[in-house]
């Protein structure tokens, strides 16, 4: 992605505070977990995240904190995705 123009997208690898450091599943990250690891973190214009961190069909992750709760926080949007293709088209929309 980073090879489109005037696109940047960073990567960042978490660990879970919530269950444990052991824990390598992203869909057992809590929005607690996000909250104490980027905090304070340059996070551009948005957040994408994978869906799967989220409960099925709501926007709450497993500490029930919801997407606005965690992005008014951060101070930032966050944009869930569900795969590769709803990644891309999140990215084109955010350079219109």
């Amino acid at each position: 992605l980073n090879s489109v123009e005037g696109l940047e997208v960073s990567m960042c690898a978490l660990s879970s505070t919530y269950w444990g450091q052991t824990i390598t599943v992203t869909g057992l990250l809590t929005g607690e977990d996000l909250l104490q690891k980027l905090h304070g973190k340059n996070l551009g214009d948005g957040i994408l995240l994978p869906a799967v961190m989220l409960k099925n069909d709501d926007s709450r992750f497993l500490d029930d904190m919801t997407v606005e709760e965690l992005a008014g926080l951060l101070k930032t949007p966050i944009f869930p995705v569900r795969g590769v293709i709803e990644l891309i088209e999140s990215c084109i929309k955010s350079r219109d």
